[in-house]
């Protein structure tokens, strides 16, 4: 039997990065309903299985030069679409590319896409409604015998520039990572989720292996405990900075220690959401930090490990308190915007 054509063979950094951005990319925007997410897939470039038992079978084609014709690539990229269809399991067939004229130079074409965009979709119908019949397009490519879903067809355009600059050249992908990090609370921690979740899909394509979703969203809530800065402790509460820096250093470790330990975390989560719920007709502004505040004194016992004076054993209680309601928040908003 002959053996199958590698069609990944040889593909340019550029074009793997594209599809790791692109991957990365499709992930968020359909993360509730993801359950595993493959780059460089048994079947396609970016496979993601969805809870319902469907794919999303998407082929990312990249150029270094966006403003140029890819109509070849786009003509590439449908043949591996159309095997897809055949599989019936498709919830979605997407071309992805980062060319504003995938199709063509042909004036019809210039009002799809512009070379001010940043972001485009269209689906099958979307064309059609617009005066475009893509099935010419697909036809080029299609043996009449074999059936391609048509209403499962889309084409999405992300920009991706190759340049130096990081946040221009992923542009998009900052975007969508912003707008997932804004909902738990943790925008401005986008530049180290980013590095994470780029690595990591990179090593998921290196290795041909499949990401769970629960592991993609665990270790981003990992990464953030481990970057997550005291400018917020600090500015609420009058101790010395110094000294609060001094006790992060030396006691860091059994710090985190307690902060995992699963029943004082529970005892004091909970506590928490009482008062919380006594509040739950005003708005309160860092209600975490005033909470620890208020009931510091009724912990005490429980996470004083250590001789010292008054103000460093009240630092290192109020310290533990605040991570772990920090942590809980955080692990709560993550899993519910994940669909977990």
């Amino acid at each position: 039997m002959e053996e199958q054509k590698d069609r990944s063979a040889l593909p340019t950094v550029f074009g793997f990065d594209f599809q790791e951005v692109a991957g990365l990319i499709l992930t968020l925007f359909y993360l509730k309903d993801v359950k595993e997410i493959s780059i460089e897939g048994k079947k396609q470039d970016i496979e993601l299985l969805l809870n319902n038992g469907k794919v999303i079978y998407a082929q990312a084609k990249a150029t270094t030069k966006f403003e140029s014709t890819t109509l070849d690539k786009f003509k590439e990229g449908m043949v591996t679409l159309i095997e897809n269809s055949q599989l019936n399991n498709a919830e979605k067939l997407i071309y992805v590319t980062n060319s504003i004229y995938p199709l063509g130079k042909a004036s019809k074409l210039k009002t799809f896409f512009g070379s001010s965009d940043k972001e485009k979709r269209y689906t099958f119908n979307d064309f059609k409604r617009n005066g475009l019949n893509i099935d010419s397009y697909i036809n080029k490519v299609s043996n009449s015998d074999v059936s391609f879903d048509r209403e499962s067809f889309e084409l999405h355009f992300y920009k991706l520039l190759e340049v130096s600059d990081k946040k221009t050249k992923y542009e998009v992908a900052f975007e969508y990572i912003q707008e997932f990090l804004g909902k738990i609370g943790k925008s401005s921690y986008k530049n180290e989720v980013f590095d994470l979740w780029e690595a990591q899909f990179h090593r998921n394509a290196a290795q041909k292996e499949t990401l769970s979703k629960k592991d993609f969203i665990w270790k981003m809530v990992v990464r953030l405990f481990e970057v997550h800065q005291l400018d917020e402790f600090k500015d609420f509460f009058e101790f010395d900075n110094n000294e609060i820096d001094e006790i992060e250093e030396r006691f860091g470790d059994v710090i985190n220690d307690l902060v995992n330990w699963y029943e004082l975390s529970n005892i004091i989560f909970n506590s928490y959401l009482k008062y919380k719920r006594k509040l739950c007709n005003t708005n309160r502004n860092n209600r975490e930090l005033v909470f620890v505040d208020e009931h510091w004194t009724e912990f005490q016992d429980d996470i004083i490990f250590l001789s010292g004076d008054e103000e460093s054993r009240e630092i290192i209680t109020k310290l533990v308190i605040w991570k772990i309601l920090i942590n809980k928040v955080t692990i709560k908003k993550a899993l519910n915007e994940a669909g977990l």
